[in-house]
């Protein structure tokens, strides 16, 4: 009876590894993916301007205040 558990503990310790396995290659894959999605470049772009003229906007804000 021992034996047969150990044996199933065995395999199944194995089909756990090979899934962690596949999960990491899929993730890999996932993550290529996303990075060369289309619409995820344009929107990182649209955020990243956004940020910037926000800066811009606040650091001319600033420097009109130092100014006065």
């Amino acid at each position: 009876m021992l034996t047969r558990l150990d044996v199933r503990h065995e395999e199944t310790a194995k089909s756990v590894e090979r899934a962690f396995v596949v999960c990491r290659d899929h993730e890999a894959r996932v993550r290529e993916i996303e990075v060369e999605m289309p619409t995820l470049k344009l929107v990182r772009r649209w955020a990243l301007s956004g940020m910037a003229t926000f800066a811009g906007a606040f650091c001319m804000a600033i420097i009109a205040l130092v100014l006065k």
